[in-house]
């Protein structure tokens, strides 16, 4: 049986561990951010900022292989994971945030993915304020080809 760990907003700020409820974890939560949210970008990043319940900003990242080998994925992963843990309070709370890094980037520093990371961050959680949840359209049947 698991318990259901509570933990305030304030709680979570304060501290410096990147908890298990601050990360997205299933394919739903990660489907759900990139689907309704709203979307910002730069050279190396995209974010996809959408609203959650919860009052606590979590974290999900993906890289493809697109990107590179599995080191370069990886160190890509650590950046910023470690971005985000350092600089909690920078980020918009509430919200489920979904990263991914764009194909063939090279891993740079921490302080560069903090500085590209944290204002797409709160960009794109602005734009989900001004203009609410995508709502994206049902998908057209393709026409059979003769």
């Amino acid at each position: 049986m698991t318990t259901q760990l509570t933990v305030s907003a304030e709680e979570v700020l304060a501290d410096k561990r990147l908890r298990k409820v601050e990360r997205l974890r299933r394919r739903a939560q990660f489907l759900h951010a990139q689907r309704t949210g709203r979307r910002m970008a730069s050279e190396n990043l995209a974010v996809y900022a959408a609203r959650n319940t919860l009052g606590i900003t979590r974290l999900g990242i993906t890289t493809s292989r697109k990107v590179g080998n599995a080191v370069r994925r990886n160190r890509w992963r650590r950046l910023i994971r470690e971005a985000f843990r350092l600089e909690k309070q920078s980020f918009p709370a509430g919200y489920d945030l979904v990263v991914i890094v764009a194909p063939g980037r090279a891993p740079t520093t921490r302080d560069d993915v903090s500085r590209e990371l944290a204002p797409l961050a709160r960009r794109a959680a602005e734009l989900y304020e001004q203009k609410g949840p995508r709502r994206p359209g049902k998908r057209r049947k393709k026409k059979p080809s003769k």
